[in-house]
């Protein structure tokens, strides 16, 4: 999955694409966590909460509350100026 042509050019979009990708996660649990990875250089998903959707997807969103894509107030996503 994480190979398909489709994904790959999500990832090359970088950092801009991050709040959207938090915001699916937000909305239902997917498998964004390789793209968030490696567009963030980050994995704030512990050991134990591996292969719990939910779990990740939740350190996920922790995540970008503490790095500015989501807001804490609202647990709205928001948009971060593009840094690539």
């Amino acid at each position: 999955m994480a190979k398909h042509p489709v994904y790959r050019q999500i990832v090359s979009m970088g950092t801009s694409v991050v709040p959207y990708l938090l915001r699916e996660l937000a909305h239902e649990p997917d498998h964004w966590f390789i793209a968030l990875a490696e567009i963030t250089g980050a994995n704030p998903v512990s050991r134990d909460d591996q292969g719990n959707l939910d779990r990740m997807a939740q350190a996920w969103l922790d995540w970008g509350a503490e790095h500015g894509f989501v807001s804490n107030e609202s647990d709205q996503v928001v948009p971060k100026p593009h840094q690539d």
